[in-house]
């Protein structure tokens, strides 16, 4: 029941909610999900040896999963300044340094035995922190809008729909779950938190 933080965000962006309360709780919810995310990726290559007996690995896919997280807040207090520095000189290189640190770590995250999305992830996050991340960010959203429509084209074309109606049943009760079962969960949970009615509810509407 995660939700997706690049959809999620976009529709906060087009309606000019992300400064609102109920937007940045949404934010932060995405945020927690995309670290958990992370934390699962790293431990889902070498799931099929989970066991007490082979832990060694799954601690050494931490291990890595933290050094490349080290790395990329490292990169960001020594390193990036520099370079971010001399590439605002002009929008055009602000706009490829930060595509090409994209891929860079994407690249690394990849050879380490991460996925590239962990890589651009950090990328981001190491990014995030400097006063040109407004400026970036303006540059890459149609690039980003642009990508996000190939990822869910090429998503839908993996769905190879057959014979359906054994699958009617599960596809509802997960769907209800999903739509009405889990804003219900997150309206609960914030009204418990002490938050109005009203945020409770636009924030449980936007994680739907």
């Amino acid at each position: 029941t995660f939700s997706s933080t690049m959809i999620v965000v976009k529709l906060l962006s087009d309606k000019n909610e992300l400064d609102t309360l109920h937007g940045r709780i949404s934010l932060g919810i995405l945020l927690i999900q995309d670290i958990a995310a992370i934390v699962l990726l790293a431990l889902m290559p070498n799931i099929q040896y989970l066991s007490f007996s082979n832990m060694s690995i799954i601690v050494l896919s931490l291990v890595k999963g933290l050094g490349l997280f080290s790395i990329s807040i490292v990169m960001s207090i020594f390193v990036l300044p520099y370079f971010l520095n001399f590439a605002s000189r002009s929008q055009e290189l602000l706009f490829l340094f930060a595509i090409s640190w994209c891929f860079i770590f994407s690249t690394v995250s990849h050879y380490v035995g991460y996925s590239v999305a962990i890589g651009a992830f950090l990328a981001g996050i190491s990014l995030a922190s400097f006063p040109y991340n407004v400026e970036i960010s303006s540059r890459v959203r149609s690039l980003r809008d642009f990508f996000a429509t190939i990822f869910f084209v090429s998503l839908g074309m993996m769905i190879v729909i057959g014979d359906i109606s054994q699958m009617v049943i599960p596809i509802i009760i997960l769907s209800l779950f999903v739509l009405i079962g889990d804003p219900l969960i997150v309206m609960l949970l914030f009204s418990l938190f002490g938050y109005g009615k009203r945020t409770s509810f636009l924030t449980s509407i936007t994680i739907a």
